[in-house]
């Protein structure tokens, strides 16, 4: 039985920005496309007491050949004390079943239970289906600081992951609820990729994070591989994925990655975006854009199956073509960008399914009706917010 030790293990807490606040009410439901596990509102309460963590630690794997996995508390119910009953926050956190993650059925949980004061207890649990790895705590003394570390193990007893949660408790039973989130380094990518079965743009794979990526080389390693043979009729979904810090130009990063059905997420930094996504028919969900970007030129033409267009940014200062042959956008398109010439909106959008156009100010508005290509009419362009 594999026992955590501290001095081999390395934090890593980078890999993952997890936001945890604690209030009272009851958390909220994740849906499965990584939104926001929010809490029920109330008043902010203390980090002690039965329900108090005083530290989150995300360790690095063990074994470099393994698939790495990231560790976090979605969920604690205490009994008495200061803190019970609290509920916290997570943020971005999304757990594919245990399936798709690649842990078996037969893989298993390592627990161990330390504190002050007692006896070190072991326990082997399984994941549920979704990922999810419940267990309670013993009543203790009160007050003590126990550490839970945990081991995930496959059927060849090769640990898969290692990680710790800190946690006073008020000396009442408490129960944890804990989930995995697989990631998958780059390098592994193409065999993971070849034992994928041919499917369609419904059905596409939701990969796992994958991670090992520092340098935008390491993101045109990336495409490669999608646009490459391991690719080839498997469609999938890279919205778990976070492309790395530091990176400020994306400009044709992506382009014509054509089994791609949903885009990374874009690092804050970014300044230039300029054919990213061109050629991308199958993206049907685009990442959030953020406000450090400016160039936004041909950013997403072609991208026949998208079908909602994210809000533009009030940094973008060119939009040229953006939008261009995505015909199946619809609903409303959201830009903030004060761009007041009309040629860097030029053909931005020609679907015919968009209700309304919001822009901030009438300079904004009289550059986009005056532009080529468009297809939108005056009374489609309203200032404000929708």
């Amino acid at each position: 039985m594999l026992i955590y030790r501290k001095t081999q293990a390395v934090l890593i807490g980078s890999l993952l920005a997890i936001v945890l606040l604690s209030c009272n009410g009851t958390g909220g439901v994740a849906d499965s496309g990584g939104a926001t596990y929010s809490g029920g509102g109330g008043t902010t309460s203390s980090n002690t007491g039965s329900g108090g963590i005083s530290a989150i630690d995300i360790l690095e794997k063990s074994n470099a050949d393994d698939m790495e996995a990231v560790v976090a508390i979605l969920s604690q119910t205490g009994g008495g004390g200061s803190g019970g009953g609290v509920n916290y926050e997570l943020s971005s956190t999304v757990v594919l079943n245990s399936d798709d993650i690649g842990l078996p059925a037969d893989g298993r949980v390592i627990l161990t239970i330390s504190g002050d004061g007692m006896d070190d207890i072991e326990l082997t649990v399984s994941p549920d289906a979704d990922g999810t790895v419940s267990f309670e705590i013993p009543a203790i003394q009160t007050g003590t600081t126990v550490t839970v570390s945990m081991d995930v193990q496959n059927a060849g007893n090769n640990t898969v992951c290692i990680g710790s949660v800190t946690q006073t408790l008020e000396g009442e039973e408490s129960q944890f609820d804990i989930k995995l989130t697989r990631c998958l380094p780059l390098s592994d990518l193409p065999e993971y990729l070849e034992g994928l079965a041919e499917n369609g743009i419904e059905t596409a794979y939701k990969l796992p994070r994958i991670t090992g990526m520092t340098t935008f080389e390491d993101i045109q390693s990336l495409a490669d591989i999608l646009r490459g043979e391991y690719c080839s009729g498997k469609y999938v979904d890279l919205s778990e994925t976070t492309l790395p810090e530091g990176i400020t130009d994306l400009s044709t990063a992506f382009m014509e990655c054509t089994t791609m059905t949903a885009a990374p997420q874009i690092p804050a930094g970014v300044v230039n975006m300029s054919n990213c996504f061109a050629g991308c028919y199958a993206l049907t969900t685009a990442p959030v854009i953020p406000d450090s970007v400016t160039d936004m030129s041909y950013c997403f033409q072609t991208c026949t199956s998208l079908t909602t267009a994210p809000v533009i940014p009030s940094s973008v200062t060119d939009m040229t073509n953006c939008f261009f042959y995505c015909y199946s956008i619809s609903g409303n398109l959201v830009i903030k960008a004060n761009i007041t010439d009309s040629s860097f909106f030029q053909g931005v959008c020609n679907s015919s399914s968009i209700g309304a156009v919001y822009v901030p100010n009438s300079d904004v508005k009289d550059a986009l009706a005056a532009a080529t290509g468009t297809g939108l009419s005056d009374d489609m362009i309203h200032i404000g917010t929708p």
